[in-house]
C-alpha cells in the first residue's frame, strides 16, 4: 500500500466515533479556557502531552496547574478516571513560538503533568527503541469532536525530510490531536512518540527516544 493510500485509510478511520474509549490510559487534557489536547497516562499520576497544549498563548509560560485537568478514557460526559493537575514540566529544550515558522521549532514539544492523585487506570509503557520500518497506531481527541477518541491504524514514518529529532508520519493530525500517542500495534500497546502538529502535507511527531536530549523525564 502506498503512503497516500495509507493516509486515506487513516483519515477515514479518524472520522469514526466509537461509543466508548478505546484506550483508558489515553485521555483529554482540558484547559480552563475550554481548549484541550490529548494526553497519555504513563504512570499512575503522570501524564505525557504536547508542550504547546499547556502553555499560555500570550506569554509562552506553563499555565497554572489549577487551570488544567486530565480525563482518562473520556467518552462523552463520562471518563474512566479524572484528576486536576498539580504540576507542569515542559521540556527545557522546547522553544515556544505561537506560530512556528520552521519545522525545527517543533522539536522537543513535550510536557509532563503531575496529577493531584494516582488514578486507578493502568498506565501505558514507553518503547524507546522503535523499529523504523514498523507501522503504528495513533489515538487522539480531535477538536471538532473532542468528547471521543479517534484511532488511526497502520500509520508509518513518511519518507519526507524532517529535522533531526522529529518524525514525519502518515498519521493525520488536526487541532486537539496534539499530544496523541503513537502506539505499537501490540496488546498492551507501548508509546513510541507524540503527534504534535500538522506541517504542510505531513503530520509531525516527537519520538520519545529523543526525550532525554530534550531535557524532560517521561515518568519519574
Amino acid at each position: 500500500m502506498t503512503a497516500a493510500a495509507r493516509c486515506v485509510v487513516a483519515c477515514l478511520l479518524l472520522a469514526a466515533a466509537p461509543a466508548a474509549a478505546l484506550e483508558p490510559a489515553i485521555g483529554r487534557v482540558v484547559r480552563a479556557d475550554g481548549g484541550g489536547c490529548t494526553g497519555t497516562l504513563v504512570a499512575p499520576d503522570r501524564v505525557l502531552t504536547a508542550a504547546h497544549c499547556v502553555l499560555d498563548d500570550e506569554t509562552g509560560k506553563p499555565l497554572p496547574p489549577a487551570k488544567l485537568r486530565f480525563r482518562a478514557g473520556a467518552a462523552g460526559a463520562r471518563e474512566r478516571a479524572a484528576a486536576p493537575v498539580a504540576g507542569v514540566s515542559v521540556a527545557s529544550a522546547f522553544a515556544y513560538r505561537p506560530e512556528p515558522s520552521r519545522l525545527r521549532h517543533l522539536r522537543c514539544d513535550l510536557a509532563r503533568l503531575r496529577l493531584t492523585r494516582r488514578l486507578e487506570v493502568t498506565p501505558l509503557a514507553i518503547r524507546a527503541d522503535p523499529d523504523p520500518d514498523a507501522s503504528f497506531d495513533a489515538v487522539g481527541y480531535p477538536g471538532y469532536a473532542p468528547g471521543y477518541q479517534r484511532k488511526q491504524y497502520g500509520c508509518t514514518r513518511s519518507d519526507r525530510a524532517a529535522p533531526a529529532g522529529l518524525w514525519p508520519t502518515t498519521c493525520f493530525a488536526v487541532p486537539g490531536v496534539s499530544g496523541a500517542p503513537l502506539l505499537t500495534p501490540t496488546r498492551p500497546p507501548r508509546v513510541l512518540g507524540l503527534l504534535v502538529a500538522r506541517w504542510q502535507r505531513i503530520s509531525v511527531a516527537v519520538p520519545l527516544a529523543a526525550a532525554t536530549g530534550c531535557g524532560i523525564r517521561i515518568a519519574e
